[in-house]
């Protein structure tokens, strides 16, 4: 990773291999934020149904809560393996794979 041309790059900008430590950590961290982590199973689950069976409308948003309701990563893993089993990795079936995984029926 040090022999790396962005540390050489950085090194030479900052000169201070603790300050180099430090912000070659922070690069690492801040694209992880974008990536879900820290965010709860729930949100991720209304993300994945709105982004992938309501074509990103957020207006569907309470419909993705209802299908959603419950879910916890025990959940998020079983939609994992359904959508990329069952439904041979189809993203548009996410809320039926909530659906499946949570119980839920999403008719409240």
């Amino acid at each position: 990773m040090y022999d790396s041309l962005l540390y050489h790059f950085l090194y030479r900008i900052f000169g201070n291999e603790l300050k180099m430590k430090t912000l070659l950590t922070l690069l690492l961290l801040i694209p992880s934020l974008s990536w879900g982590i820290g965010k709860s199973p729930l949100e991720k689950c209304m993300d994945r149904v709105i982004d992938g069976t309501f074509d990103g409308n957020e207006k569907r948003a309470a419909a993705a809560a209802q299908v959603c309701a419950g879910v916890d990563s025990g959940v998020l893993k079983c939609m994992d393996r359904v959508i990329n089993g069952t439904f041979d990795g189809n993203e548009k079936r996410a809320a039926a794979a909530a659906m499946v995984c949570t119980g839920n029926t999403g008719n409240k």
